[in-house]
């Protein structure tokens, strides 16, 4: 087998052990799973107080920490609300899919299919966005 041959063989070896890696992680929770689920958490301590100290180390600074900035002068202050990740499954890197449902005393509970995207800043996974999905 010529040099090149072995070169090629090695490098797609290489990366098939890489997306298996990726693929499997053992019994933990991928990252991007547990920051969705802080980040989650975080957004209901906000909505219960309208505090955005709240979002600081979950959210990047990105479209939906920007949309949450609008809507908080019409925060009205309560009981957090639970943000809470069912059947959370990461998609992709920094891609979460689940339902969360939304709740707090006193009111009913909501659900909603998202597709919640993260960004690594500094090795750290912070919510840059959510979106509904179908």
């Amino acid at each position: 087998m010529s040099e090149r041959v072995r070169l090629v063989v090695a490098v797609a070896l290489v990366g098939a052990l890489a997306t298996s890696l990726w693929m499997f992680r053992g019994d933990t929770e991928p990252d991007e799973l547990a920051a969705a689920a802080s980040a989650l958490e975080a957004w209901g301590r906000w909505a219960g107080d309208g505090d955005l100290g709240h979002l600081a180390e979950t959210f990047a600074d990105g479209p939906q920490l920007a949309q949450l900035r609008r809507e908080d002068a019409g925060i009205v202050p309560g009981p957090p609300y639970a943000f809470v990740l069912t059947g959370g499954e990461l998609i992709g890197p920094g891609l979460v899919r689940g339902t969360v449902v939304l709740g707090r005393e006193g009111e009913a509970e909501q659900r909603f299919s998202w597709d919640i995207e993260l960004v690594e800043i500094d090795g750290v996974w912070r919510l840059w966005t959510v979106r509904t999905t179908a």
